[in-house]
């Protein structure tokens, strides 16, 4: 087995322990144990600014997000938040969906998928109903008076 030295920890370690670099068809110089340490410490060291950067970023991200995919920036979805009280329009209730990080999801654009324009915003639960309807009245007639059948 070939063996190469860590210049970082100065430990004679097998290849396998090193990234390869394939654009210089080598192998770093310093061990993937070393590189975990140093980008640990490092992100300690900075984590403020990250974190700082991280916000505006999403904040970025979301208006682009909003833009490509509804035609809405940032501040008109935040309007129309504010003139649903920031609650669903169909429930009328808060956005109760967790996303993986912990943070209450925001509300869905419903917007019509054959022509665009933006029906409100609805909560996780209303949204993927609409969707299980497949934005048809008829089916949502159907479910209506399948509800209010006397049994």
């Amino acid at each position: 087995m070939k063996t190469q030295i860590c210049i970082h920890c100065n430990q004679e370690k097998l290849l396998s322990d090193f990234s390869f670099r394939e654009k210089r068809n080598t192998y770093y110089t310093i061990c993937k144990k070393c590189i975990k340490i140093y980008h640990i410490k490092w992100y300690k060291q900075n984590y403020l600014r990250i974190k700082k950067l991280h916000q505006k970023n999403l904040k970025q991200i979301k208006n682009c997000v909003l833009k490509k995919r509804f035609g809405i920036t940032l501040e008109q979805f935040n309007q129309i938040l504010e003139e649903q009280n920031g609650v669903c329009a169909i429930c009328g209730q808060e956005e109760t969906r967790i996303q993986h990080n912990g943070k209450i999801s925001a509300l869905a654009v419903d917007h019509n998928h054959v022509t665009g324009q933006i029906r409100g915003l609805l909560c996780s639960g209303c949204n993927v109903s609409l969707g299980r309807f497949k934005d048809n009245p008829k089916f949502l007639q159907n479910a209506l008076n399948y509800l209010l059948r006397k049994t």
